[in-house]
């Protein structure tokens, strides 16, 4: 298995952590899965993000801009991935804030092909929620309300912002670069069959792992 499809098998297994999410149709937990893909690797990339050198630093190796020129992307789509990165990571969030805000990515009802659309809106929704309370409870500063409406904001950005992949993605899709970071940015969901990694048992997720029930306010973390 490559580092890309590893990628998206941890993926897989985050939302395998997410109760509500088994009670979604197979089309739909592949629809999300298909549409939010990009955006989870986003968010995680974010939390090895430099902001003082500008350099994704993934142990012992890192990544810049310039390697996603190298690749072929155009300042039109770099220039907001690059303050997306500086403004999300500017925030300070905690392990378990970024983890939310995967789950509020995975679960937008207007992902193409989703078919249970309140029944996501509602599942996210109690995702916000939990979100909400945990920065209302862990935080201690004045302004700390501020927060959230900044984290939704980011996502906001950061769906503009792949769509306009989506675009230079089709333009350099015969590229086949050297190096994970580069390699994550051009292969496109469509190209792993979720299906059958859904049906696939994972044993050892990597990274932070929750196991959430949204119908209870309270954070249940295992």
């Amino acid at each position: 298995m490559d580092l890309t499809t590893d990628m998206i098998q941890d993926i897989i297994s985050f939302s395998k952590s997410l109760r509500d999410f088994w009670s979604l149709t197979m089309e739909d937990q592949i629809s999300l899965l298909k549409g939010a893909t990009f955006e989870i690797m986003q968010i995680r990339f974010n939390m090895v993000f430099n902001t003082n050198t500008g350099i994704w630093e993934c142990g012992h190796i890192s990544y810049c801009v310039d390697d996603a020129v190298r690749t072929g992307f155009q300042q039109l789509l770099l220039k907001p991935f690059f303050k997306f990165h500086h403004t999300l990571r500017q925030l300070g969030l905690q392990e378990e804030e970024y983890v939310l805000i995967q789950a509020m990515s995975l679960c937008f009802p207007d992902r193409p092909g989703v078919q249970q659309h309140s029944v996501i809106g509602e599942l996210q929704e109690r995702v916000a929620l939990t979100l909400k309370t945990l920065i209302d409870c862990k935080r201690t500063y004045p302004d700390k309300h501020l927060l959230f409406p900044k984290v939704i904001s980011c996502l906001t950005e950061m769906r503009t912002m792949t769509e306009e992949y989506s675009k230079q993605n089709l333009q350099i899709r015969d590229i086949q670069p050297d190096g994970f970071f580069i390699k994550v940015q051009v292969m496109s969901s469509s190209d792993f069959d979720y299906r059958t990694l859904l049906c696939m048992d994972s044993s050892s997720p990597l990274g932070p792992h929750l196991l959430m029930d949204y119908r209870d306010p309270t954070l249940k973390i295992s």
